[in-house]
């Protein structure tokens, strides 16, 4: 499915649009390989968010370059660093620096959901404006951190530089 497809939303939709980018962004970006080596997918949620339900049901039976995706809710940090995807729930922002920081250099993708979040330094940034689900890609540090966007997904995305 294509993202454009899913900006026009109403409030109760929110968490299934956001779970669907989430898997979206999986089939236009390419991670690095030593990032790929596990057998598994993960996909790890930092803070209270009620997206996990909806993200669970979308990645049950689906793979990311044949590998299964597991969806894990941590509370510390250092149990992020060998997942492939980072969401880090509203109302981190007080915390992000320091999210950000212990995730430097490790080829995770970050992504928020609060709008110009990415202007902080996380690679993906989900929000909500006049109606519709959009997202910012950071692409300074979507380089830094080793990963390749497909260009759809540029043409989509508002861009940080």
């Amino acid at each position: 499915m294509l993202f454009s497809s899913f900006q026009d939303v109403n409030s109760k939709d929110i968490d299934v649009v956001k779970s669907l980018f989430i898997y979206n962004f999986t089939k236009h970006i390419e991670w690095p390989s030593q990032k790929m080596a596990s057998p598994k997918f993960e996909i790890a949620i930092y803070g209270k968010s009620s997206i996990v339900t909806k993200l669970t049901a979308i990645s049950m039976d689906r793979k990311v370059l044949d590998k299964a995706i597991e969806i894990k809710v941590i509370e510390n940090i250092d149990d992020a660093f060998n997942c492939n995807i980072l969401f880090i729930a509203g109302g981190q922002g007080e915390k992000l620096n320091s999210l950000l920081d212990k995730c430097n250099g490790k080829s995770i993708l970050i992504i928020t959901e609060e709008k110009k979040m990415n202007l902080n330094g996380v690679c993906i940034n989900i929000f909500e404006k006049d109606s519709h689900i959009r997202f910012e890609l950071n692409t300074a540090i979507i380089k830094k951190e080793g990963f390749k966007v497909s260009n759809q997904l540029y043409e989509l995305a508002s861009v940080t530089k």
